[in-house]
């Protein structure tokens, strides 16, 4: 397959909290390929965007993707990602470095699209089905 459009979120419940991640991984006629959601256990609520983003990165490279669309709710990490802010966090610095070195290691093209909360309503609703599954299991 030759590109792909992604949606990613991550969120946290409190910051750091409880987090969790989830993408949805469409092909270039808009059907759903795949989506997966993950339990990240205490992190911040950045560490929980990149970790979406990153996750749908490392399976779209053993896909073989030649070019990958995301879209993600988090201007700051979009903003991150296309160099335009600085990364001052050590944390944040890691997931931008594993996220450039995939790139670069599977030449696949890459944009990142930010969008309203509203427009990312799927991988908001795993991300929280995710959160609320394990504050159950907790109790």
């Amino acid at each position: 397959m030759d590109y792909f459009f992604v949606y990613t979120d991550g969120a946290s419940r409190g910051n750091p909290g409880e987090s969790a991640c989830a993408f949805l991984i469409y092909d270039k006629n808009r059907k759903l390929v795949l989506k997966k959601s993950f339990y990240l256990g205490r992190a911040t609520n950045n560490e929980a965007e990149y970790s979406g983003v990153l996750l749908a990165l490392k399976e779209l490279a053993e896909m073989g993707a030649k070019k990958a669309i995301f879209f993600l709710d988090s201007l700051f990490v979009k903003k991150q990602l296309d160099g335009e802010y600085r990364l001052k966090n050590e944390r944040m610095m890691k997931f931008y470095l594993e996220i450039k070195k995939i790139i670069f290691k599977t030449r696949m093209e890459v944009e990142f699209n930010y969008i309203s909360r509203s427009e990312n309503k799927e991988a908001d609703k795993l991300v929280n089905l995710v959160l609320d599954k394990n504050s159950k299991n907790k109790k």
